[in-house]
């Protein structure tokens, strides 16, 4: 891993999005307020919906070593900033429900104790074994949320798994986005941190500019 750390050290950190004046070409007040409360509404309806989710341990996926695996591809793939963190939430989002789903399957059959445990191990392995691939999968997804010519296509994910040591299909890399979908229940709507940051942080630009963005009652 300490490879992966080193190369997306060596990249740049200078933003490559346009940095528009306050003055002049920045958001307005109402804007910012239209969509700090959107986001909001957004926050609170996805709490009361994913409480099975939450109560399942969400975001143990975003450990160290994983969140840098992710970094990885997506520079490598040439994906922006939002397109690396939507990632990261997209694969825990997948990780957690999956296992979740793996486990329940395991548990419910009629079996004995020690051939459950013989297939859990072995669904271990499968799971391990495929996580660059699930990586991958969603920085597909995520490069098609957020852009609409920096797709990922699934020869250029199946370039970069080769390059990797990864070899699959291009029949396996779209089995595997739609597992990714079909898991998630194909929504795809959770905001990154990254979405939450930003905004907040233009409401906190605008309050200083004119001091009119109430700052007080979001939950985002």
């Amino acid at each position: 891993m300490g490879y992966f750390t080193m190369r997306i050290a060596q990249k740049k950190t200078t933003s490559e999005e346009p940095f528009y004046s306050l003055s002049r070409y920045g958001a307005t007040v109402d804007v910012v307020e239209d969509w700090l409360q959107v986001l909001d509404d957004q926050n609170k309806v996805r709490v009361n919906t994913n409480q099975k989710l939450l109560s399942m341990s969400t975001g143990c996926f975003k450990v160290e070593k994983i969140v840098q695996l992710v970094f990885f591809c997506c520079e490598m793939l040439k994906l922006n900033e939002e397109a690396k963190y939507l990632a990261i939430e997209l694969y825990d989002r997948f990780m957690t429900q999956h296992i979740w789903d793996l486990h329940n399957h395991v548990k419910c059959e009629n079996s004995s104790n020690e051939s459950k445990e013989d297939k859990w191990m072995d669904i271990e392995r499968r799971v391990k074994a495929q996580m660059k691939l699930r990586i991958v999968s969603c920085c597909q997804l995520a490069s098609k949320l957020i852009s609409h010519y920096r797709v990922v296509t699934v020869r250029k994910a199946k370039t970069f798994l080769a390059q990797i040591d990864e070899n699959y299909t291009s029949e396996s890399i779209l089995q595997s986005e739609l597992r990714i979908l079909k898991t998630l229940t194909f929504d795809l709507r959770t905001p990154s941190p990254l979405v939450y940051v930003e905004a907040l942080l233009k409401a906190v630009a605008l309050l200083l500019y004119t001091c009119s963005i109430p700052a007080a009652g979001y939950q985002c």
